[in-house]
């Protein structure tokens, strides 16, 4: 009998598996990847795809994005020319109306008929005082879950801006997802001490990008941390810290990870590649909450990921208009404009997650390749409920991939990016290793820097309940190919 013919052959490559980093060859029907093997064991194809001398990794997902002054369609965009074939962005804001489901069912609609990348949502709660009651955004949870969003995010700083949550609100959100299988996210650092650093920072005329980083010292983060985790631990619930900068942070999540709590954190590319001079020298531009750290902090990073006790880097891309950052800069305040309103906190950084880390992890520190996947695509799949449909090269996964090529080297220029920011503070910083090509449901999505699918393409994947990262640095020698 005369074997199936499939559509797609990917060989040549080394390639990220679960197991390890091997030499072989990916077979790919429809959407899904239906073998992995020597290439002359896989079924026959009508298309093959030599990417000899490449890397091969599981599609990146960008776990933690914002639309912010990019949209539906620019974000996707800016994200897959940076080799981003799924992006996990939050939904909702501390003054945007409607409940959480509402804001869902919006966002979904939306993104169903702009974006090029599939996607999965975060979603805000924000406590609302000044309603009859201040935890109504917490009703919708329950229905939020059966829309496939299980992810919820809560600040323990901006008191100012309204988005600051207490110790009560966070628990009650903490049993309720724990009730629905759904997993809270917080933004850690401790809001009044910062308040209260800030004030005193602008009665004493110190407000230059010089005097930022002492207002938000790492001793906010960890507090802050150490609170939550132990809110979470009470609710018997899950809990991921995002952006995290400090080694005081890292050692309160790995103390309590060593006593058995499922507390899970992220990092930057930010806090592993720049450090407070990049303040000094962008201002406002590279303004972002927490702030860029100094050396020892930016080593710890390093340590946390290497040991296992990180478990994903993500871009945190967070756009405003670049006017107002200049605004900032001009004034020389790092802290308000001219005013009275805040120079905006974030900065893009969606297009260069992957090829950043790439070149700082692997070209630079020989981290395995293995390693890589896990951080940018197996362990943000696990932790948001999309595993193993992503985030690993298996048969029955989605047939998504990003390939690099290893040996070329590129400056980054924030002309050739595409944000509506125009900017990055990745600006002028070479890079070694950057995504050539990248697949989506086994479709070419991106090839030689040119987007091949229109908006639209993209789908919005509803998340399963979070599961457990792998944690550590592994690799083998032996690889058994297998086949659905």
């Amino acid at each position: 009998m005369a074997q199936r013919t499939i559509d797609l052959v990917v060989h040549g490559g080394r390639v990220a598996l679960p197991g390890g980093v091997v030499q072989t060859a990916i077979a790919i029907d429809g959407e899904r990847i239906v073998a992995v093997g020597e290439a002359e064991a896989l079924p026959p194809a009508r298309d093959y795809l030599d990417v000899t001398g490449k890397d091969v990794l599981p599609g990146v997902i960008d776990a933690h994005s914002h639309l912010g002054f990019d949209d539906w369609s620019s974000l996707p965009r800016t994200s897959a020319f940076g080799g981003v074939t799924t992006s996990i962005p939050f939904v909702g804001g501390a003054t945007t109306p409607g409940s959480v489901p509402e804001i869902i069912r919006a966002n979904q609609e939306e993104a169903a008929r702009r974006s090029v990348l599939d996607v999965a949502f975060h979603a805000y709660l924000f406590p609302r005082p000044r309603a009859a009651n201040p935890f109504e955004m917490l009703d919708g949870m329950a229905e939020g879950v059966k829309l496939g969003v299980r992810s919820y995010k809560m600040f323990t700083a901006y008191r100012k801006r309204g988005m600051m949550a207490g110790d009560d609100f966070i628990f009650r959100a903490c049993r309720l997802l724990a009730a629905h299988g759904g997993l809270p996210m917080i933004h850690a650092e401790n809001g009044d001490l910062i308040d209260a650093l800030e004030e005193q920072r602008l009665a004493e005329g110190k407000v230059g990008p010089e005097h930022y980083h002492d207002s938000r010292p790492p001793e906010a983060e960890a507090e802050a941390i150490a609170g939550v985790a132990a809110l979470a631990s009470y609710a018997q619930t899950p809990l991921y810290i995002v952006h995290l900068s400090t080694e005081l942070g890292l050692n309160v999540i790995r103390e309590r990870q060593r006593a058995g709590q499922a507390l899970w954190c992220e990092t930057c590319p930010q806090y592993l590649a720049l450090g407070d001079e990049a303040v000094q020298r962008r201002g406002a531009f590279a303004k972002i909450a927490p702030p860029l750290r100094r050396a020892p902090d930016v080593q710890a990073m390093w340590r946390g990921l290497s040991e296992g006790t990180i478990s994903v880097v993500a871009s945190d891309h967070s756009p405003h208009d670049p006017a107002l950052k200049a605004r900032a800069n001009d004034g020389r305040n790092i802290f308000y404009l001219d005013d009275g309103g805040t120079v905006p906190f974030g900065m893009p950084g969606a297009e260069t997650l992957a090829p950043v880390l790439y070149s700082e992890a692997v070209s630079k520190r020989r981290l395995p390749l293995d390693w890589l996947a896990r951080v940018l695509s197996e362990n943000p799949a696990r932790i948001f409920g999309l595993h193993p449909r992503k985030g690993v090269i298996a048969p029955g996964s989605d047939a998504d991939l990003t390939i690099f090529d290893p040996s070329r080297r590129l400056t980054i220029r924030e002309a050739d990016l595409h944000s509506r920011t125009g900017y990055s503070v990745y600006e002028g910083i070479e890079v070694q290793g950057w995504p050539l090509l990248s697949l989506l449901r086994g479709k070419i999505l991106l090839r030689d820097g040119e987007l091949c699918q229109p908006e639209g393409y993209g789908r919005f994947i509803p998340a399963g309940p979070p599961s457990p990262p792998i944690q550590g640095v592994a690799a083998t020698e032996h690889f058994v190919p297998t086949h659905v």
